[in-house]
C-alpha cells in the first residue's frame, strides 16, 4: 500500500483479546477515537465472541462502537471484515453470515475475504492455518492481506 499511497497513509493495528462486550464495557472504542483514523477496518470480535456473546449482542456491540466513534468523528469510514475461517465449524459460519447481513443492513462496506480462502469444510483450508488450526499461518495471512490490499487499491 505504501507503494501506491506513499507517506499519505499510516497503518496502525490495534489488537484486543477481548469479547465485544468487554471491549464496550471497558470503553476501548476510545482507543479508536484516539487514533484519529479516517478509515477503520474492524474485525469485530466475532471469533472472540463465539460461545461467549450471543450473535445479537455482538451486533449491538458493533453498533455501539461505530456510533461512538462516528459521533465524535463523523468523517470516519468503517469497513467490517470477518476473522479468518475455521475448519469445519458449525455455528461460527452462521455468525459470519449474520455479520455480513448486518453490514449490508447498516450500509457498511464488508470485506468478504472468506471468498479468497478454500471452503471452510475442505481439508485444503488446513494448509493455510497453523497446526492447531487456531490462527492463519503465513500463507493464510498472505491470502487475507492480499484480499484487503486488492480491495483498497483500485487497479486499472
Amino acid at each position: 500500500m505504501k507503494e501506491t499511497y506513499g507517506e499519505m497513509i499510516q497503518v496502525a493495528v490495534l489488537h484486543y483479546a477481548l469479547t465485544s462486550t468487554i471491549f464496550v464495557q471497558q470503553e476501548k472504542q476510545q482507543d479508536l477515537l484516539a487514533a484519529n483514523a479516517d478509515m477503520i477496518i474492524l474485525e469485530p470480535f466475532t471469533l472472540n465472541d463465539n460461545g461467549e456473546v450471543s450473535t445479537e449482542n455482538s451486533l449491538v456491540n458493533i453498533t455501539t462502537i461505530v456510533t461512538h466513534v462516528c459521533a465524535s468523528k463523523p468523517s470516519t469510514t468503517f469497513i467490517l471484515q470477518p476473522p479468518y475461517p475455521l475448519f469445519n465449524a458449525k455455528f461460527y459460519p452462521r455468525q459470519i453470515d449474520a455479520l455480513q447481513t448486518y453490514a449490508e443492513d447498516k450500509k457498511l462496506p464488508y470485506l468478504n475475504h472468506w471468498q479468497a480462502w478454500p471452503d471452510d469444510h475442505s481439508k485444503q483450508l488446513k494448509v493455510y492455518l497453523i497446526e492447531e488450526l487456531s490462527a492463519p499461518n503465513e500463507a493464510g495471512y498472505h491470502i487475507w492481506s492480499s484480499y484487503v490490499i486488492d480491495y483498497l487499491i483500485a487497479k486499472p
